[in-house]
């Protein structure tokens, strides 16, 4: 009798005669699966990390949340979907630093070269009264663009890292645009400022890494 029953629920597959009515029930009550959105950069949520290596050694990451009036949106955009959840190597040299003043870092990728009209017009950087000039702010300047078909191109800028509230009398950076704030690893930014005024050169080891995320 067992055998015949066991033959019986084999051969009618009721198992999947059960799963075949819950997929029914499911379609019958308008329940389906939710597929979540992918994840995306987003300037009013998304923060940036740099990831500073020197000689191997971890030193740490300073961590940027980007400001929702730097004069360029679309070059914040782009900058964060190109790193998104995906670290990219960003640069290795030190433009300028002051002891406990600011600190400027070169940036460039070869494979990020945006197209961004706003970044190159020079009226924005005469316009503009939304600098960075205080302390644990991020600006921007030292806009580099591309050579003939690619000159509205932007192949490369400078992040320059504030200290201190910029003083009268104090030495100057050129003037940069507020890009954002450091939120977290200023004290990252400390360990790269020099005691005398350094120009344009490559910090031994040095290695910055680039990534945004939610």
């Amino acid at each position: 009798m067992m055998d015949s029953l066991a033959e019986f629920l084999e051969r009618e597959d009721i198992s999947n005669s059960f799963d075949n009515m819950e997929e029914d029930e499911e379609f019958s009550t308008g329940i389906f699966p939710v597929t979540p959105a992918p994840q995306r950069f987003d300037i009013a949520n998304s923060i940036f990390l740099i990831t500073v290596i020197k000689r191997g050694r971890l030193l740490g990451q300073i961590h940027i949340k980007p400001s929702s009036r730097f004069a360029s949106a679309k070059f914040v955009q782009d900058l964060g979907t190109f790193c998104y959840d995906h670290p990219r190597k960003i640069g290795r040299r030190i433009a300028k630093s002051t002891k406990d003043t600011f600190v400027s870092l070169k940036m460039t990728n070869a494979m990020f070269q945006p197209v961004v009209p706003d970044m190159l017009n020079y009226r924005i950087w005469l316009d503009s009264d939304n600098y960075a000039q205080k302390a644990c702010q991020v600006g921007i300047t030292g806009i580099e663009a591309g050579a003939g078909r690619s000159e509205s191109r932007v192949k490369g800028w400078q992040f320059v890292f504030f200290l201190h509230d910029m003083v009268p009398g104090a030495y100057k950076s050129k003037k940069s645009l507020l890009f954002g704030d450091v939120v977290q690893g200023i004290d990252v930014v400390k360990s790269l400022s020099c005691s005398n005024l350094l120009t344009s050169h490559f910090s031994d080891g040095l290695r910055l890494i680039l990534e945004s995320v939610n």
